[in-house]
């Protein structure tokens, strides 16, 4: 974990890059190095949440449960629904990648 930058901020960067994508914001190739391939895929198939500038990020919560991992949840409104989001950063080569993704 040390050679990896702050697990609290890249998780929440990533969080709203992903909230991004699923609402068409961002493309979602900005996402593939930050992903595991099985997650990236999961993304490909992923329903749109919305139009754009409808998402509000609203709270993040992040943990450290072993050495290089990180697991992450947010809450976040998209149109009149407050959802859940949550994931599993592990560290690779110096970086966070999205291991494990799960949408609510």
């Amino acid at each position: 974990t040390a050679a990896l930058p702050p697990a609290p901020a890249t998780g929440v960067a990533l969080v709203r890059a992903l909230l991004e994508v699923l609402t068409g914001c961002r493309p979602i190739e900005q996402l593939r190095q930050h992903c595991a391939p099985n997650v990236f895929a999961g993304l490909q198939d992923a329903p749109m949440l919305g139009r754009r500038g409808t998402i509000r990020l609203l709270s993040t919560w992040v943990c450290e449960p072993a050495d290089g991992v990180a697991e992450l949840s947010a809450v976040f409104r998209s149109a009149e629904r407050v959802r859940a989001i949550a994931l599993r950063l592990q560290g690779v080569d110096g970086r966070w990648r999205i291991t494990a993704l799960h949408l609510g």
